[in-house]
């Protein structure tokens, strides 16, 4: 088996075209006002600022709440080979939160992500595995004890975008999500199973764009009542 092409970059990751710097994401309320869809008001928990280097990998990350105030944070920390080492988390007050440390096998396969708390205490474990084009392909999660919580299992198409996520938890519940994609590779159909293979939840996405055919809107309909508003400001290098 060869060497996997790993780390990808987050701009292939993340689907963004073009030297991008940052990308800026306010997620609204979107109503209907009279037969007439409006931005609503800014939501809760989902408004962030993303930093990336000009290699394409991220940098350092906000969350904000609706009045502009950042409520949280987070740095990446790399090797010179690109492989992320570490990130930092931190609260509101710039305190460390949490580290996640990130250690890989000899062919940057397999990564280990083990988490802490401020006081250096071991919270949790993620292993992951990745195939030749490290893309990930299975995920575990472990808890402060190294008992079981997770598992998932990834499956990708010709374009390697994720189709299908395939989950199960500590209880043996299973889920299975299926995923549809436009032609710029951006989901706009996302569909839940039950344990029993029946479809009981979906989402729906519809995208406007800039010029260079990043995503700047994006409607998301959830099981086709609810709709949220998200809308994203890209700076490039």
């Amino acid at each position: 088996m060869g060497y996997a092409q790993f780390p990808i970059t987050d701009w292939e990751k993340e689907n963004l075209k073009g030297k991008v710097k940052s990308v800026k994401s306010i997620t609204y309320q979107y109503i209907n006002d009279n037969g007439k869809m409006q931005k609503g008001s800014p939501m809760t928990g989902f408004n962030t600022l993303v930093s990336y280097n000009i290699k394409g990998y991220k940098v350092s990350g906000e969350q904000f709440s609706t009045d502009e105030k950042i409520i949280g944070s987070w740095v990446y920390i790399y090797e010179g080979n690109n492989l992320l080492r570490q990130v930092d988390v931190f609260n509101q007050k710039k305190q460390v939160q949490e580290i996640m440390k990130h250690t890989y096998n000899s062919k940057t396969q397999k990564e280990d992500v083990n988490g802490y708390d401020a006081n250096g205490v071991f919270t949790g474990k993620q292993i992951a595995c990745y195939d030749e084009k490290g893309l990930k392909i299975n995920e575990l999660l472990l808890d402060s004890k190294e008992n079981f919580l997770m598992k998932s299992e990834f499956i990708y198409d010709s374009k390697s975008n994720l189709s299908e996520r395939y989950i199960e938890d500590k209880e043996g519940k299973k889920v299975v999500l299926k995923y549809v994609y436009d032609e710029k590779n951006n989901v706009i159909e996302e569909n839940y199973y039950g344990n029993g293979g029946q479809l009981y939840g979906q989402k729906k996405f519809t995208y406007k764009y800039d010029n260079q055919g990043n995503w700047i809107e994006r409607i998301e309909e959830i099981y086709g009542m609810s709709q949220v508003l998200t809308e994203r400001k890209i700076t490039y290098y």
